[in-house]
């Protein structure tokens, strides 16, 4: 959908991205009003410079990230868009696994994250 309509209405990549972020900054602004604005306000780090540093670096990952699935939309099809998706998220669990000390290795989570990687694998497959 992306690759057509963007020839359609004669946009590249970051035009369509700037539009569709730029329409849904209408719907997430009254979403912030009415179930986040105090949580927001209260949030004692809010103006602290470490975490304004680390909010808009993420912002910017964000970014990059929509960017690259819209690119890749446009240049492939959104199947294969799918297919990467999928392996991005075994790296993530992956890495997110062996990255954090804090996971403690039962049988449980174990076998949890072989299904899901199986099913993602064999999803990418038959598609």
């Amino acid at each position: 959908y992306i690759n057509k309509t963007s020839k359609l209405v004669d946009l590249n990549t970051f035009g369509l991205l700037y539009y569709c972020n730029l329409l849904s900054v209408p719907f997430i602004s009254i979403l912030v009003f009415l179930f986040e604005l105090d949580s927001v306000l209260k949030y004692p780090y809010l103006f602290d410079p470490s975490f304004l540093f680390v909010f808009f670096m993420s912002s910017a990952h964000a970014f990059l990230l929509n960017y690259f699935i819209f690119l890749c939309t446009s240049y492939n099809s959104p199947l294969t868009t799918s297919i990467t998706g999928q392996l991005k998220n075994i790296f993530t669990t992956i890495f997110g696994l062996f990255l954090f000390g804090d996971v403690q290795l039962s049988s449980f989570l174990i076998s949890g994250l072989s299904i899901s990687t199986l099913a993602s694998l064999w999803y990418a497959f038959i598609k």
